[in-house]
C-alpha cells in the first residue's frame, strides 16, 4: 500500500511535496526509499508534528488505525491523498 501511495503523491499530489518516510524498523532508519530517507520513527513524527503533515499508507486496517489515531492524539495532522482515477461518487 505505502507503493501505491507515494506513486499517487508523485503524480497526482496537487501540491503536497514527500518529505520522507517514518518506519519503526530499527533496519529502515537511516536509509531511502525510493529516494526519499526515512526520517525517522512515529516517536519522531509526534515531536515534529508541528512541522509535517501525514499519510498513514498501512495496509492492515486495524493497525492504520491504531497508528492514525495515536498520531492523531499526538498532534498530528494529515494530508489527504486521492487517486486522480477514483471515483467521485459511491455507487
Amino acid at each position: 500500500m505505502g507503493a501505491r501511495c507515494f506513486g499517487i503523491l508523485l503524480h497526482d499530489g496537487r501540491g503536497h511535496e514527500v518529505a520522507g518516510f517514518v518506519d519503526d524498523d530499527d533496519q529502515l532508519q537511516d536509509t531511502e526509499l525510493d529516494s526519499k530517507s526515512v526520517l525517522g520513527t512515529l516517536g519522531w513524527l509526534t515531536e515534529h508534528a508541528s512541522e509535517y503533515r501525514a499519510v498513514v499508507a498501512i495496509g492492515d486496517n486495524r493497525v492504520r488505525m491504531r497508528v492514525a489515531t495515536a498520531l492523531s492524539a499526538a498532534g498530528v495532522t494529515f494530508a489527504t491523498v486521492v487517486a486522480q482515477d477514483a471515483p467521485t461518487q459511491l455507487p
